[in-house]
C-alpha cells in the first residue's frame, strides 16, 4: 500500500490552488455536471472549458530532494495547511461579507503573498537571481584562495571530513565560474520564495483594505499570476516598487464575485460594489502579469480588449489608480 508521503510524491501540485480556482468556476454548470472554468491559454487564443482539477497542475512541482536523495514534500503540505485554513475564511467570512479577525487577515495575507510568490514566473526569478549572487560569492572566495593557497586546502580538507568524499583531483582552476553555471538547488529557491511571502504578508496587511464586490455578468476574472501590485505616481509596478510606499496599491481576486484593493497609507474602507468599469480594470490587472492562462467563469468576461491589446492596457493599469480612471470609486 503507498503510504501519505508516497500517495502525495505521486499527485499533481496545483501552481494555483483548487480551492482557489472553484471561486471562478461557471455559475450555470449544468446539472450533474462537474464544476469548470473558462480557460484562455496565449498560446492557442482560445477559450475552453476545463475543471479545476485539470489546471495548473504538475506533477511534484513543489517535490525537492534532500542530501540524502530522499524526496521530501514539506512544501505542498505546509501550502495545503495555509490553503485550507483561508478555504474557510472565503467560506464562513468573505462569501457572506463579514469582518475580518487580526489572524484571519494575516492568514489572508499570507495566501495572497504565497500566490505572488509561488509561480513558476516569480521561481525563475529567484532562480536567475540565486545564480547571479552564487557566482559572485564564488568569484570573490576563488580569488581570496588564489592569494591564500593554504586555506583552499582547508577547505578541501572539511569538505572531503563532511561528506567522506575525495576531492583531491580539484583545482583553482576548475572552481572558475566562466567556465561553468552556478546552478541554486531547487529546494533553496522554493524555500527563499515562500520565505519572502510569510515576511511581506504584514507590509501587505498595513495596506488600507476594501473588497470590491461584483455583480453578473460582470465577474472577476483570475489567472496564473493574478497579484499585481503599482506604484500609480511612478508608473512602476512589481518588482519595480514595494508595499510600504505611501499610494502603492495591490489588487488581488479572490472570488468571481469578491475581489481585494488594497493602498498604502489609506483606511480600510467598508464593502463596495463594484461597477462593469471597475471589474474592467482590476481584471487587467489581473491578467497583466499572466503567462500562460486566464481562467473566468464565462468567456465573455469583463476584459474589454485587453488581451487583443495587452501592451497597451498592461501600460494603463501601471500608470492610473482605481480613483483616477473611475471617479466615482470612492463610495
Amino acid at each position: 500500500m503507498i503510504g501519505y508521503w508516497g500517495a502525495l510524491l505521486h499527485m499533481k501540485h496545483h501552481i494555483i490552488p483548487r480551492f482557489y480556482l472553484k471561486g471562478f468556476t461557471d455559475p450555470d454548470v449544468p446539472g450533474g455536471h462537474n464544476p469548470y472554468v473558462w480557460l484562455y491559454s496565449f498560446d492557442r487564443r482560445v477559450w475552453r472549458r476545463r475543471g479545476v482539477e485539470n489546471v495548473a497542475a504538475v506533477a511534484g512541482y513543489y517535490t525537492w530532494t534532500d542530501e540524502t536523495g530522499r524526496e521530501r514534500q514539506e512544501v505542498e503540505q505546509g501550502l495545503g495547511i495555509i490553503e485550507n485554513s483561508v478555504a474557510h475564511i472565503l467560506r464562513k467570512k468573505i462569501h457572506i461579507q463579514r469582518p475580518l479577525t487580526v489572524q484571519e487577515r494575516l492568514r489572508l495575507g499570507v495566501f495572497i503573498m504565497l500566490m505572488f510568490m509561488r509561480v513558476p514566473f516569480q521561481h525563475r526569478l529567484m532562480h536567475d537571481l540565486a545564480s547571479q549572487r552564487g557566482t559572485e560569492i564564488l568569484r570573490r572566495q576563488l580569488r581570496e584562495w588564489q592569494e591564500n593557497p593554504e586555506l583552499f586546502e582547508e577547505a578541501r580538507r572539511k569538505q572531503e571530513q563532511r561528506t567522506g568524499k575525495t576531492f583531491g583531483d580539484i583545482t583553482l582552476e576548475d572552481l572558475n565560474p566562466d567556465s561553468f553555471t552556478v546552478t541554486p538547488n531547487r529546494a533553496a529557491t522554493i524555500a527563499a520564495s515562500l520565505w519572502i511571502a510569510i515576511h511581506a504578508a504584514p507590509a501587505l496587511c498595513s495596506m488600507g483594505w476594501r473588497f470590491l464586490v461584483s455583480r453578473p455578468p460582470a465577474y472577476f476574472v483570475t489567472s496564473d499570476h493574478p497579484f499585481f501590485v503599482v506604484d500609480p505616481s511612478r508608473g512602476r509596478t512589481l518588482h519595480e516598487t514595494g508595499l510600504l510606499i505611501p499610494g502603492v496599491e495591490v489588487t488581488f481576486p479572490l472570488t468571481r464575485n469578491v475581489a481585494l484593493l488594497a493602498t498604502q497609507g489609506n483606511e480600510d474602507a467598508p464593502w463596495t460594489l463594484a461597477s462593469s468599469d471597475n471589474v474592467v480594470v482590476m481584471n487587467e490587472r489581473s491578467v497583466a502579469a499572466a503567462e500562460y492562462f486566464v481562467a473566468a467563469p464565462k468567456p465573455d468576461v469583463a476584459l474589454g480588449d485587453f488581451l487583443e491589446h495587452s501592451q497597451d492596457r498592461a501600460a494603463r493599469a501601471r500608470r492610473e489608480t482605481m480613483d483616477e480612471r473611475y471617479p466615482d470609486f470612492r463610495i
